[in-house]
């Protein structure tokens, strides 16, 4: 597993897609990913979002990712039309909630935890 709040997602999903073959398989070096908060782009400055998730497709383990949508680094629209460049991707947004997650983050917490069960259910931790 791998994974990080803000920044730190962006550099997890960054290793989730150089990562290279161990017993997940070719490109799954981590079982998963998860990224709170991640930063589609500077505020202000959405066209920043396409070099943010070019590396996207190169990431091979499931990954869920969980924003605010009115979080000023990553305006949902976009967040959410990137989503298809990430496969096995998942997007959990909470209406209202900026950057930080705090205000929901026992749900986040129980939704990480979730993602988490699965992928040992699956065989994948």
């Amino acid at each position: 597993m791998v994974g990080g709040h803000s920044y730190g997602g962006r550099v997890a999903s960054l290793s989730a897609a150089g990562a290279g073959t161990n017993a997940h398989g070719p490109g799954r070096a981590y079982a998963g990913l998860v990224c709170l908060s991640y930063p589609l782009h500077r505020p202000g400055a959405p066209e920043t979002a396409v070099a943010r998730t070019a590396h996207w497709p190169g990431i091979a383990c499931p990954a869920l990712l969980l924003s605010g949508t009115s979080d000023p680094f990553a305006r949902i629209e976009l967040l959410e039309g990137a989503m298809p460049l990430l496969p096995g991707g998942r997007l959990v947004t909470y209406p209202r909630l900026g950057h930080t997650l705090k205000p929901v983050m026992a749900d986040a917490l129980d939704r990480v935890a979730a993602f988490l069960a699965e992928l040992d259910a699956a065989g994948m931790t």
